[in-house]
């Protein structure tokens, strides 16, 4: 069974087909316009491309479910209305999450975009934890002013 957004896009190509049809009909006896014609036209070039995108993305959905499950799928049926999925423990749940989170590339594009700036942060942090020769002014009782220099460390 195809997905429902295929066969309703089928469907919608088919009226679309029909409309153009008759325009074109029209058109031939002159009640209607070459305007209205290639309007027809381009509607119809428009959902035979959406169809044909459907049908990629519904090929692609069942690569990747027997990429998933390791066996060839040409088909997906619908589940019952009854259905309820086994839960799962705690276990399966972090292998599924990990499975997911490791094999998703743009999740694993932002992972090494966030150590590239933890990173650069240790690094701005190493350069300026130690302060070096900074200066300050240290008085006396009496009237002298002097300056020490200092090395300290932040944390």
């Amino acid at each position: 069974m195809k997905l429902n957004w295929v066969v309703s896009i089928y469907w919608t190509m088919s009226a679309i087909y029909s409309q153009l049809q008759i325009i074109q009909r029209r058109h031939k006896v002159g009640k209607s316009t070459l305007t209205d014609l290639q309007e027809a036209r381009a509607s119809y070039a428009l959902s035979e491309a959406q169809l044909i995108t459907a049908q990629d993305n519904y090929v692609d959905s069942l690569e990747g479910l027997t990429q998933l499950t390791g066996e060839p799928h040409f088909e997906v049926a619908r589940l019952s209305e009854s259905f309820v999925p086994d839960k799962l423990e705690q276990e399966e749940l972090n292998y599924w999450i990990n499975l997911a989170e490791s094999s998703n590339p743009h999740l694993l594009a932002a992972r090494q975009s966030i150590n590239a700036f933890r990173h650069k942060i240790e690094l701005i942090q190493t350069q300026n934890r130690t302060e070096w020769c900074r200066t300050l002014p240290e008085t006396g009782l009496g009237s002298k002013v002097s300056h020490r220099r200092i090395r300290r460390t932040l944390r």
